[in-house]
């Protein structure tokens, strides 16, 4: 019985360092910064780049900033070097989704094909309403 539960807790462990990989160290060492709404405000508020919106269809439908583009990061995640070159045309990439999650993984992929600096909006959409940003809704 004892060895199945040092199995158990060696499993358990493994997975917190994938999740601590994937949402910490893999970022960083791709180059992806974070960057809070303040600091979006004060370094892009004039400096062309690309918002990429990075939410499923629906998400996207429901409330966007008017200045994004959207490619979900499923999408992203499926782009070669040349779609993605397509799409970037050698600006600043800023992600964004709901809540900060997906914008970093889709800000790893873009930064593993080389494409810096990109960056991942911290606290998504719900940072971008509440800091009073401009919100288009798509009609249904």
């Amino acid at each position: 019985m004892a060895d199945y539960l040092y199995v158990f807790i060696a499993v358990i462990a493994l997975m917190a360092l994938y999740t601590i990989w994937l949402k910490v160290l893999a970022p960083k060492f791709a180059g992806v910064q974070k960057l809070s709404m303040a600091e979006y405000r004060d370094q892009f508020k004039k400096q062309s780049h690309l918002l990429l919106d990075v939410r499923s269809d629906n998400e996207f439908s429901a409330a966007h900033s008017p200045r994004a583009k959207h490619v979900s990061v499923e999408q992203i995640a499926k782009s070669n070097h040349d779609e993605l070159d397509e799409l970037i045309k050698g600006k600043p990439v800023v992600c964004i989704c709901a809540s900060g999650n997906r914008s970093m993984m889709a800000a790893t992929v873009i930064a593993r094909h080389g494409f810096l600096p990109v960056y991942s909006l911290t606290g998504g959409m719900g940072a971008w309403q509440s800091s009073g940003m401009t919100v288009r809704r798509s009609k249904a």
